[in-house]
Order: structure tokens, then sequence, then C-alpha cells
């Protein structure tokens, strides 16, 4: 539980795609969260290691797996997590496309705000 309170103090961005399936797979956003607590500023290394860490989550949900965790800038104060996780039930595609969708859609609906969490139906 310290762990998590320490991640929590630190602001750290973390991107949870959670993925279900639904019989017609339609993409359906569920829930976002921004606290919006901290912010941090363009142009900066930690946007650049939140770039890093999307097009990570992003390119590597591929590896049939339906949980995957990431991070950039480690040992920096700037350091930034993601964690992709779909449910067991939907195809890797269908996992894949959630993810997609999801790390395009955190930016828009979160802007420059260092914890970001979105769900979507899938």
């Amino acid at each position: 539980m310290a762990f998590y309170s320490a991640l929590r103090c630190s602001l750290l961005k973390v991107l949870i795609a959670i993925c279900e399936h639904q019989l017609l797979a339609a993409r359906e956003f569920i829930y976002y969260y921004c606290p919006n607590t901290t912010n941090y500023t363009p142009n900066s290394s930690y946007e650049a290691n939140l770039r890093s860490v999307l097009s990570d989550l992003s390119s590597n949900n591929g590896a049939n797996s339906f949980f995957y965790n990431t991070m950039a800038g480690e040992n920096s104060p700037d350091a930034t997590y993601g964690l992709l996780l779909c449910r067991g039930d939907v195809t890797f595609d269908a996992c894949g496309e959630c993810v997609q969708t999801a790390t395009t859609e955190i930016v828009q609906r979160c802007k420059k705000e260092k914890e970001e969490i979105i769900w979507y139906d899938y």
C-alpha cells in the first residue's frame, strides 16, 4: 500500500484502458478521471516521457497480452508510467483497437494533467 501512496504522491501519470466486450463490438466511452491536481509544462521532459509511454502502450498491446505496463524517464522527477488492462474475453484485435482509442482520447480529455484514467466498453 505504501508503494501506491508513493506513486500517487509523486503525481505520476497513469493511463488505464479497461476494455470490455459487447456483442456488437461497438466502442463505448464509459468514464475518465483527471483530478487536475498537477499539470505539466508543454514541451517539457515530462511531456516527452508521456508521449513515449502512450506510444509504447499503443504499439505493444498487440503482443498478445491483455495487461501491459511501461515507463519512461526512470529515476527522474519527470518519470511517467502507463498501464493497460483488457478483459480476457475480448480478442487481441479488439484490445488493440481499444488501447489505440484510449491513448488518443486521454490526452484530449485530460489536457496537461499528470494523472489520468480512462475506461471504454468495447
